[in-house]
């Protein structure tokens, strides 16, 4: 699978607080998008970084995101090509990372409807070791990674919602828009597949994965 970083905003090379990785599939999102995610931060200490993943595999993408910016932030935040962060959103998962247990795990980020839906998060890198090596199973076609990690940072009591970060989740079921090829592969028998998969993993106690089997 090809990935490249496909648009920059901030300086990728130096050591940032907080990296916001965004994995797309619509070329026509992604400009406007990577610059509301800078520019709607509240905070001056950030890196936008982006990259294509032709397949709609996001998982993929965040983690190969991830380890490439390794060294360069502290935090790392995932956030959809369909996604509208709001002002502030950076800042308020911050603030909430801080009610946490030594001030580190995952924050979901609220996508607009107020409720607490993993699919959007800032992370500490220091639970990456504790999913096994990755931040999202890249086993998962599309879907339910997001759960795994609610589940398994809920349990050690390291996971919050922050109700003021706010990244409006642009999406036919929430808003209303139009659906497109993307949702619709997102959608499918893939989904059902991912489901299987969190059962499975869920039951047998979350095993760790060989990454080089999904790469």
């Amino acid at each position: 699978m090809n990935y490249k970083y496909s648009i920059t905003k901030g300086y990728p090379f130096r050591q940032n607080r907080v990296i916001v990785a965004i994995a797309f599939m619509r070329d026509n999102l992604i400009n406007d998008l990577v610059h509301m995610a800078y520019d709607n931060a509240g905070i001056g200490d950030i890196c936008v970084v982006a990259a294509k993943d032709p397949d709609v595999n996001c998982n993929i993408a965040y983690n190969k995101i991830i380890e490439l910016t390794a060294d360069q932030s502290q935090y790392v935040c995932f956030i959809g090509d369909d996604c509208l962060p709001q002002p502030g959103y950076i800042k308020h998962a911050l603030d909430t990372m801080a009610t946490l247990p030594d001030g580190w795990g995952v924050v979901a980020l609220n996508e607009g409807q107020g409720i607490d839906r993993p699919s959007h998060i800032l992370a500490d890198r220091k639970v990456i070791p504790l999913l096994g090596g990755e931040l999202l199973h890249s086993a998962y076609n599309h879907n339910c990674g997001d759960i795994e990690i609610k589940e398994r940072m809920s349990a050690i009591g390291r996971y919050a919602f922050s109700e003021k970060a706010m990244v409006i989740h642009n999406h036919p079921i929430f808003t209303g828009v139009p659906t497109d090829e993307v949702y619709d592969k997102s959608t499918s028998s893939n989904n059902k597949a991912d489901q299987k998969l969190l059962r499975s993993r869920r039951v047998s106690g979350w095993p760790t994965i060989n990454i080089k089997d999904y790469r």
